[in-house]
């Protein structure tokens, strides 16, 4: 035979609702009365009724059950370690570095495509660049 600290799930029998305290099926109901209102509540602004009396759908009804699921937290743990601040600090380094190298790069291969243009192609003061000639801004 089992100790008295094991439990057998199958032995566990859940208590019905008149079998709680009253107090509690009370503020139960009462919560029970708030929700159904408030889904009534946003139901009816689902709907439009015109002068005429023509009761119109504005937008679908999604009842609250169904809008979101709560996460699924089943078999997985809420304690993750949380890295230390040298591992952040050093996340942080290396990002700004990959940041600052594709930045370098980009500034070289832009600046290189156009500094390598012979200068003839620099329009005069005065004068339109022939890319720009059929754009019409209205002046």
């Amino acid at each position: 035979m089992g100790s008295i600290a094991e439990v057998d799930p199958k032995n566990i029998v859940k208590a019905s609702f008149e079998e709680i305290p009253e107090n509690v099926r009370k503020k139960f109901e009462e919560i029970k009365k708030i929700r159904e209102e408030q889904e009534l509540h946003e139901l009816l602004s689902c709907f439009k009724k015109d002068r005429q009396g023509a009761v119109t759908q504005v937008k679908d009804y999604v009842p609250p059950s169904f809008a979101e699921k709560p996460p699924d937290n089943r078999g997985k743990s809420n304690n993750k370690v949380k890295p230390s601040f040298e591992e952040l600090l050093a996340k942080y380094k290396r990002l700004q570095r990959q940041n600052r190298q594709t930045s370098e790069a980009k500034d070289s291969r832009s600046s290189s495509k156009y500094s390598e243009q012979p200068s003839s192609h620099q329009p005069q003061v005065g004068q339109k660049d022939a890319r720009v000639q059929d754009w019409d801004f209205g002046a």
